[in-house]
C-alpha cells in the first residue's frame, strides 16, 4: 500500500508502532535524500539543480559521520527528508556468471541497496530514479517496477521540468517554477 499509513498487529504491535512513528517526518520540509554512485559530474549537476529549485539535498558524504557506519548514517538522514532521488548511472558492469557475453552497465550495488531503503521509507510515489542513458541500457531492477524513472542523456538538467512536476505533486514548492 502506498497511502502513507501503516498497520501493526501481533504480540509486539505497540512497540513496532512506536518505533515506526519515531522515524516518520510529520512536518513538510524542502529536504530530499539523494543516492548516487561514482558519477561525480551527475552528482554536481543534481546538486546544482536542486539548489536552484530551493530544495535542500541531503548527500551522505556531506554529513558528519560521528563514527557511525554508512548504514547507520543512512538510517539517520533518510527520515529527515520527504522525498528521495536516486542517480542511477552506469558505474559497474554485471552479467550472469555463465554468460559473460551478456555484459550490461548497472548502478553500484550500494545505490541499489539505498534505493531499497528509500522505497521502504517513502514508497514508490515519493521516489524518483534519474536514469542516465547508456549503450547498452543500464540494468533496471525488475522487482521495483512502478518506480518513476526519469531518463536523461548527458545532463541532469534535461529532466528539470519533469522533476519539478513530480516534486510539486508531493507538496514541494519550487523556486524556479514561481
Amino acid at each position: 500500500y502506498d497511502n502513507g499509513g501503516f498497520f501493526c498487529q501481533g504480540n509486539n504491535a505497540d512497540q513496532v508502532r512506536e518505533a515506526i512513528e519515531d522515524e516518520i517526518v510529520d512536518e513538510p520540509n524542502n529536504k530530499v535524500f539523494v543516492v548516487y554512485g561514482h558519477d561525480e559530474t551527475a552528482r554536481k549537476q543534481l546538486q546544482r539543480l536542486l539548489e536552484e529549485l530551493g530544495v535542500e539535498p541531503i548527500f551522505l558524504d556531506d554529513q558528519p559521520t560521528e563514527g557511525r557506519t554508512i548504514i547507520e548514517q543512512i538510517m539517520e538522514y533518510i527520515p529527515r527528508a520527504n522525498f528521495g532521488i536516486v542517480l542511477m548511472t552506469p558505474d559497474d558492469i554485471g552479467y550472469p556468471k555463465s554468460r559473460p557475453e551478456q555484459r550490461q552497465p548497472r548502478a553500484r550495488q550500494n545505490v541499489v541497496l539505498e534505493l531499497g531503503m528509500l522505497l521502504m521509507k517513502f514508497g514508490r510515489s515519493k521516489a524518483a530514479i534519474l536514469l542516465k542513458d547508456a549503450n547498452p541500457p543500464i540494468e533496471k531492477r525488475s522487482d521495483i517496477d512502478g518506480v518513476l524513472y526519469l531518463p536523461y542523456k548527458e545532463d541532469v538538467f534535461e529532466i528539470k521540468r519533469k522533476l519539478i512536476r513530480e516534486m510539486e505533486s508531493k507538496g514541494y514548492e519550487m523556486e524556479a517554477s514561481k
